[in-house]
């Protein structure tokens, strides 16, 4: 063979000759064989070959082929980012992607898709069938498209998420009698900035009490009556309806504990008597306090309710990190209602 001679005559008269007829030799071998190995054998070891051009792009070309058979396009995208197959790839990685998460149906997979793919032509439907699977129900807010999870606690239905509506972003404020909305951390007026925070995704929206009353005048009554800032179709829990819900719940003193999410993923440790007996899984959204201050995130859950005692002091509902308890009368921690908390909304 042409290697035998060259290895055996390094310096032999006809040793330009054997590497050329070697090169074409091992060219069209490996043409034959066009595999991305071959290919990599070749590049090795005739960098400089007239064919490399050629071998660089039909190495491209094995590499597709074989991601096609193996529906893997993870080499392919990873080698190729700007390859000439790299759009039908991105492509085809998200269907193999979606099609798993579909064929392995838990909750898992659909939430493994969805981070793979944020903005992916799935993901919605990923999210529904992702909230089908842990068992909650599901609407859509018809404003912004959002959609949420739901769960029937007695003889109730609560959101299972913190709103997120927003209408627009305020600068911070003190102001009690307009409506503010604000997301916890941000300092600025941008909706789509806002939005894009890990903060906005978590916990949603901090309303101040104009904000979550939208106008309406306060209400103790079961159900509130007061739209407020929920979708249509659902309404601002009153004190009333707390009540309901802290009763059913076993009282002030464990229902906080039943309603918080467990661990410490978001809550700070130890989140005391935390199980989510009840899936409405409070999360520690903090407030916003006034005068330009965020607090509490991590350590407090706190959420308005229809009710105002007087003209300063609107009722709120609060669980806390080191606690089993709700409290059930926060009006006095809540404030006056230039302070932004959190939204959960029950259907009529």
């Amino acid at each position: 063979s042409y290697r035998s001679y060259l290895n055996k005559y390094p310096k032999g008269k006809f040793y330009i000759e054997a590497i050329e007829l070697h090169e074409e030799h091992f060219w069209n071998y490996t043409n034959k064989l066009n595999t991305v190995l071959g290919y990599d054998n070749f590049i090795a070891q005739y960098g400089r070959s007239k064919y490399i051009k050629e071998a660089y792009d039909l190495r491209e070309d094995a590499l597709w082929n074989a991601s096609q058979n193996t529906r893997n396009f993870e080499d392919y995208i990873r080698q190729y980012p700007t390859g000439k197959y790299i759009k039908q790839a991105n492509y085809l990685r998200e269907e193999a992607s979606w099609n798993n998460a579909k064929k392995t149906n838990t909750a898992s997979s659909y939430q493994s898709y969805m981070v793979k793919y944020p903005k992916g032509k799935y993901y919605y439907e990923a999210l529904k069938m992702k909230i089908k699977s842990e068992g909650y129900g599901m609407f859509t807010d018809s404003r912004d498209g959002r959609i949420y999870k739901t769960v029937k606690i007695g003889n109730q239905v609560w959101m299972a998420e913190n709103l997120a509506y927003l209408p627009s972003v305020s600068p911070l404020s003190s102001d009690s009698h307009s409506s503010h909305y604000y997301v916890y951390g941000y300092n600025g007026t941008s909706i789509a900035a806002a939005k894009a925070t890990s903060n906005y995704q978590t916990y949603g929206v901090l309303y101040n009490w104009p904000a979550a009353m939208n106008g309406a005048s306060s209400s103790n009554t079961n159900p509130s009556g007061v739209q407020g800032i929920c979708p249509t179709g659902w309404h601002l829990p009153s004190e009333a309806e707390w009540n309901v819900l802290i009763i059913y719940l076993g009282g002030k003193d464990v229902a906080g504990g039943k309603m918080k999410e467990t661990g410490t993923l978001h809550w700070k440790s130890p989140n005391s008597g935390a199980n989510n007996k009840s899936r409405f899984t409070a999360l520690p959204g903090g407030i916003y306090w006034g005068r330009s201050t965020f607090n509490y995130k991590g350590n407090r859950a706190s959420f308005w309710t229809s009710f105002k005692h007087d003209t300063y002091l609107a009722q709120c509902r609060s669980v806390y990190w080191e606690k089993a308890s709700i409290s059930s009368d926060s009006y006095s921690t809540c404030a006056s209602g230039n302070k932004g908390l959190s939204v959960r909304c029950v259907k009529n």
